[in-house]
């Protein structure tokens, strides 16, 4: 009575019975709408699917050469607002509104991060700048510095 193959066996099964099925229907669908019988069925299908790689890959490519821009001020509050008063409130509930602050404090931080990106943009011109008048004045000046 006791069942040898165990579940593994049954769910072997139930998968080649399911991929029976997905192919004949595949079979199916390819010789109504196309006309194709089953011997080019396959074919068929592996053009269609490297169609469907293609397609996936330009819209990789595309998504990869589009830069993202960061959100301006008006967008980072507006979106804070709507974080607070949507997804806070609702997974918080009415409690959330004795913290009236949490939602600043949140947006102070986002505001923060983009004024820290910004800094370090503008960071990075200063030290050219000054790389830049220490190569001159050791250019200049340098035989003098001895």
């Amino acid at each position: 009575m006791s069942n040898v193959g165990g579940g593994d066996a049954d769910f072997r099964s139930d998968l080649t019975v399911a991929f029976m099925l997905l192919n004949d229907a595949r079979h199916r669908v390819l010789h109504r709408y196309l006309g194709v019988n089953r011997e080019q069925g396959n074919l068929v299908t592996a053009v269609a699917l490297l169609m469907v790689a293609e397609g996936a890959l330009a819209g990789a490519q595309r998504a990869r050469r589009s830069v993202p821009h960061p959100p301006s001020l008006a967008g980072t509050a507006m979106g804070m607002t709507v974080l607070t008063e949507g997804v806070f409130r609702m997974l918080a509930g009415v409690s959330v509104r004795n913290a009236e602050l949490a939602g600043s404090l949140v947006l102070i931080v986002v505001i923060g991060k983009q004024l820290q990106r910004r800094g370090h943009t503008a960071m990075d011109g200063v030290r050219a700048g000054v790389d830049g008048a220490r190569r001159a004045f050791g250019s200049r000046y340098g035989h003098r510095r001895r």
